[in-house]
């Protein structure tokens, strides 16, 4: 079992854990559209999914996982797709913007489906069939009106 903190290479160390008051996720960077209420901190170690699966013995991997309240691109920089390359990689998105429907393809990864808010992704070598027409257009509709969205003032 590891207790630590998942996040991008720059951001390795200890690092402080916001802790809510709420029954609700702890957090390390707290987006600026979440509003957490944190009234605790503690210090834990930050490492990489890399860094991880190292300590581990590199375990073959085949399904991924990623729901970590908009901070998926932190976690994905510290994880090498191409390495580990697990059958499917399954990340909540909200489809604020495009960053992760544009990173996955450029690590060989094709996206095959939407259920919810999670985009389901495999290797862009491996066969997918599409069950129906009917999920190809939902998916290609959701992605149309994304790419429409203005992108949020920094």
């Amino acid at each position: 079992m590891f207790q630590v903190a998942i996040g991008a290479a720059e951001d390795r160390g200890l690092v402080e854990l916001k802790i809510p008051s709420q029954d609700v996720c702890a957090m390390v960077k707290v987006p600026k559209r979440k509003n957490m209420g944190a009234v605790k901190t503690e210090t834990v170690r930050l490492a990489t999914l890399d860094d991880i699966l190292a300590e581990a013995g590199n375990p073959r991997i085949d399904f991924v996982s990623i729901d970590v309240e908009g901070m998926e691109m932190d976690v994905l920089r510290g994880f090498n797709l191409e390495r580990h390359r697990p059958g499917l990689v399954m990340l909540e998105d909200h489809l604020t913007n495009l960053e992760l429907i544009e990173y996955l393809p450029t690590r060989g990864y094709k996206l095959v489906k939407r259920t919810g808010i999670n985009n389901w992704f495999i290797p862009t070598e491996a066969p997918f069939h599409v069950t129906n027409l009917w999920d190809r257009f939902r998916l290609q509709r959701r992605l149309w009106g994304a790419r429409r969205k203005p992108k949020p003032a920094a």
